[in-house]
């Protein structure tokens, strides 16, 4: 496989994030946030725009910032979650992508809300980051895992850079099952391949990891049924779009990357309604210096 489609390599996902962007920018995210994750409906969520806030609103309520304290988003895309702990919580957000186009936007819109130091961001691979031992308070990713072939070097990594009583969380895609017959395995690697995932974790075994790691206090949560909603808009967005795109793909002003990307939207909610995938959130404590873990 040569490597602008290799998956799970940092040039192929920045490659894709840039060939993708126009289809994210016109049809998910919007200025107020930014947001490249699903989003997150509960009885006070009133529409699309507030579902995505209300998945940063979640992932605060897991990793529970404190005004001053040092947060790293791993996997920040073009920085809406970090800038919105920033201004939500009054942290100092660091976050890093593998995609340099990112960090030019994500500087941009924090430079336009005034944001300053308080959100920095920088082109980085959250398995290998250029920073000392003990620096954050917090490290989460949304949505952004995934992209991680190795997940263990993610968790050992995100365990090295917290401080001691610091606290990680995951919010992302989950394997439902290991057993999935061959018709089922293509339909779940149809998405992941579109979307350039090298592969999903069962959330058991995540938290299994993460546990192994280092991390006590670690706890797990489906929560597939709030992310239903968001899944089910994709798609049906995906499907108005989807003819267009295809006679785009076939004048050739579409590129493959592009419309593997529209396939997966459209496979994503096949599978979730087959049960091969579910939403999940891990969650847990690097220990404070002296305890057992």
């Amino acid at each position: 496989m040569t490597e602008p489609t290799a998956r799970g390599n940092p040039r192929s996902i920045a490659a894709y994030y840039d060939q993708t962007w126009m289809d994210y920018r016109m049809l998910w995210l919007n200025p107020a946030n930014r947001a490249l994750h699903f989003g997150y409906w509960d009885a006070s969520t009133r529409n699309h725009s507030d579902s995505l806030l209300n998945m940063n609103r979640v992932l605060s309520s897991h990793a529970r910032p404190k005004a001053g304290q040092l947060v790293l988003d791993a996997g920040c895309g073009v920085g809406g979650t970090a800038m919105w702990m920033v201004e939500n919580h009054g942290v100092r957000a660091m976050g890093i992508t593998v995609t340099p186009s990112q960090v030019t936007r994500a500087r941009r819109y924090a430079a336009e809300r005034g944001l300053g130091a308080g959100a920095l961001f920088s082109v980085q691979d959250y398995c290998h980051i250029a920073l000392p031992d003990d620096t954050f308070d917090i490290v989460y990713g949304l949505e952004s895992v995934n992209y991680a072939p190795d997940k263990r070097r993610f968790i050992a990594e995100a365990f090295r850079v917290l401080k001691p009583g610091g606290r990680f969380v995951v919010q992302d895609g989950f394997r439902s099952d290991r057993k999935l017959s061959g018709q089922e395995e293509r339909l779940q690697e149809s998405w992941l391949a579109g979307w350039l995932v090298p592969n999903l974790s069962v959330r058991q075994e995540f938290a299994a990891q993460a546990k192994e790691a280092g991390f006590v206090d670690v706890e797990d949560y489906d929560c597939t049924e709030n992310v239903r909603r968001s899944c089910r808009r994709l798609y049906r967005v995906t499907m108005a779009c989807l003819p267009g795109a295809i006679a785009l793909r076939k004048l050739g002003l579409r590129t493959q990357v592009q419309h593997a990307n529209v396939i997966a939207a459209r496979d994503q909610w096949r599978a979730l309604q087959k049960g091969l995938w579910g939403y999940g959130i891990v969650a847990g404590n690097k220990p404070t210096q002296g305890a057992k873990t």
